[in-house]
C-alpha cells in the first residue's frame, strides 16, 4: 500500500472519527448543563481525551479495521527490514510509509500533556506510546489484518516522543522564551531528517543502482542442506553492463502520451495520476469514451487500455491489414526496431525483438522485448502492450567467480519466497550468467543458479549479483 492510497483511505475515518466528536462531545456538554456548572480544566481534559479517541479511532481504522484478512500469523521481527527494503528497491513509497508511520503517531505525543500533567515527563509519554502501537500491531496479528513489525513498532513509538518533545519544547518557548526549549522540540525530527538524507545523497552519487534481487534479510541455513554435483569454478572474469535509456524518465511517458494522442484523436483528462512506480494518463475521444496508459516508469515501458473495444474474430485478410497499419505507425514513430519476429497469439498481433543470444561479452547497443496489440471494431486497439527496451552498452566491469556466487548461496544471501525452513534442501543443478535491471536501469550481470527445492521436479531460479559492489548495494 503506497501513501496515496493510505490518504484516500483515511477520508471514511476521519468521518467517523468526527462523528464520534460530535455526538459525544454535544452528550457531554448537554449533561454538563443538567448539572448546572462547567468546569472549565475537565472540559479541556474531556476534548483532549475525546481528540484522542478520534485520533485511535482513525489510526485503527487505516492500520487495521479497513483492511482484509489477508496475514494470516505474519510477524517481522527485523527492525531494520524496511530500511534494507526501501533501500534494494529504492522505493520512494517505502521510505514515503517509514515517515507516515512516525508522523501517524506524532499527534499522540502532542495530545498527552493536555491530557493529564503527569505526561509532563517522558517515561509516561514513552510507555503510553509503545503501549497503544503494541495494542494495534497485536490487534493485527490475532486479526489477520496485518503484520507483527517490530520496525512498525519502533517508528510509532518515535513518533509519539517527537511529539512530546515538540510540545513540550513550544510550549517551554512560550512560556520561558528560551531558545534551549525551541531547540529541544524541534532537535529530534531535525536528527531523523539528516538520518534519511544521507542514503539519498549516497545513491545520488553511485555509479550504478541498487539490486532489488537482494533480500532484507538473510535466510536461515542452519537446518538447510545445500548440495550439488557442479564444479564452480574460482576464476572472476568480466561481463558488459548496459543501460536502459528509458528507466525513469517521465519524458519519454508524456511522448508516448502525446504520440497516441495524435494517433489516435485523443485528449488527455486531468493530471498525471501516480501509482507506486506507474504514472497513469486518462484520455477521452470525441464520443466520450475512456482510454487509459500505464506508464511503468522505472522501466520505460507501458500499456494503453481501450475501455470501450469490443472482440472480433481476426480474420487472415483482417489481420494482414493490421499489421501493415501497425508496422507502419510504429516505426514511423520509432517505437518499433527492425529486427522483430511477427506471430498471431489468439487475438493478438505480437512482434517480438530479436536479441543476441548472448549479452555477457556483446559490448553493443541492443533492444529487446516485445509488443503485443489487440484489435478492436474502432481504429483505437483493446489495448496495446508496448514492453521493448533498449539497452546502450556502457562498459565492461569485473564480476565474481561462480565460487564466490555459490558462497553466497550458502551464506543465505538470496531472496525467495517463502523463507525456507528447517529440514528443507536445495539442489543445484546449473548455474550460468543472466541479466537484470538495477534501480538506476542499469543491466546488470547476475549469477542464475537452477535449484530443485526438496527434490521437486520442478526447478526454482535463485538469483546472486555478479558485481561485487552489488552484493551489498554499497
Amino acid at each position: 500500500m503506497d501513501v496515496t492510497s493510505i490518504i484516500r483511505g483515511l477520508f471514511p475515518w476521519i468521518i467517523t472519527a468526527c462523528c464520534i466528536f460530535g455526538i459525544i462531545g454535544f452528550s457531554f456538554l448537554i449533561y454538563q448543563k443538567k448539572r448546572g456548572h462547567l468546569h472549565k480544566q475537565k472540559i479541556y481534559s474531556f476534548i483532549t481525551l475525546l481528540l484522542l479517541i478520534c485520533w485511535f479511532t482513525i489510526v485503527l481504522g487505516i492500520t487495521t479495521l479497513g483492511r482484509g484478512a489477508n496475514y494470516e500469523s505474519m510477524t517481522n521481527l527485523n527492525l531494520y527490514s524496511g530500511y534494507i527494503n526501501a533501500w534494494n528497491n529504492w522505493s520512494l513509497t517505502e521510505f514515503q510509509l517509514i515517515i507516515f508511520n512516525i508522523i501517524m503517531f506524532v499527534p499522540l505525543g502532542i495530545l498527552l500533556p493536555f491530557y493529564n500533567k503527569k505526561f509532563n515527563s517522558f517515561t509516561p509519554a514513552l510507555i503510553v506510546s509503545l503501549g497503544v502501537t503494541l495494542l494495534i500491531e497485536c490487534i493485527q496479528l490475532v486479526t489477520q489484518k496485518g503484520i507483527f513489525e517490530l520496525d512498525d513498532i519502533f517508528h510509532n513509538t518515535l513518533g509519539g516522543i517527537i511529539g512530546f518533545y515538540l510540545i513540550i519544547g513550544i510550549r517551554d518557548f512560550v512560556q520561558q522564551r528560551k531558545l534551549k526549549s525551541l531547540i529541544k522540540a524541534i532537535a529530534l525530527p531535525t536528527i531523523f531528517s539528516i538520518i534519511l538524507l544521507i542514503p539519498f545523497t549516497f545513491y545520488s552519487i553511485k555509479e550504478f543502482g541498487n539490486m532489488p534481487i537482494l533480500p532484507a534479510e538473510r535466510q536461515d541455513m542452519e537446518h538447510v542442506t545445500v548440495e550439488s554435483k557442479l564444479n564452480f569454478s574460482d576464476e572472476p572474469s568480466s561481463a558488459a553492463i548496459y543501460q536502459n535509456i528509458s528507466a525513469n524518465d517521465l519524458e519519454n511517458g508524456k511522448k508516448i502520451a502525446t504520440i497516441l494522442s495524435n494517433e489516435y484523436g485523443l485528449t488527455q483528462k486531468g493530471k498525471i495520476y501516480t501509482e507506486s512506480r506507474n504514472r497513469i494518463f486518462k484520455f477521452e475521444d470525441e464520443s466520450y469514451n475512456i482510454y487509459q496508459l500505464n506508464y511503468v516508469l522505472t522501466a520505460g515501458t507501458w500499456t494503453l487500455t481501450n475501455f470501450a473495444s469490443e472482440e472480433l474474430e481476426i480474420s487472415p485478410a483482417f489481420e494482414k491489414t493490421q499489421k501493415e497499419l501497425f508496422e507502419k505507425w510504429m516505426k514511423t514513430s520509432k517505437l518499433l526496431p527492425d529486427d522483430v519476429n511477427y506471430s498471431l497469439q489468439g487475438k493478438e498481433l505480437r512482434w517480438d525483438v530479436i536479441t543476441p543470444e548472448s549479452i555477457k561479452n556483446y559490448n553493443q547497443d541492443f533492444s529487446m522485448g516485445l509488443v503485443m496489440i489487440t484489435p478492436s471494431k474502432t481504429k483505437i486497439p483493446s489495448t496495446i502492450f508496448y514492453s521493448i527496451n533498449e539497452n546502450n552498452f556502457i562498459k565492461n566491469v569485473d564480476i565474481i567467480s561462480p565460487k564466490k556466487a555459490y558462497e553466497e548461496i550458502i551464506n543465505g544471501n538470496f531472496e525467495i519466497y517463502p523463507a525456507l525452513s528447517k529440514g528443507d534442501s536445495l539442489n543445484i543443478t546449473g548455474v550460468d550468467i543472466s541479466y537484470v535491471y538495477d534501480t538506476k536501469g542499469y543491466y546488470q550481470p547476475v549469477y542464475n543458479f537452477e535449484v530443485h527445492l526438496n527434490n521437486e521436479d520442478y526447478f526454482i531460479n535463485i538469483q546472486i549479483p555478479a558485481m561485487m559492489k552489488s552484493l551489498t548495494n554499497c
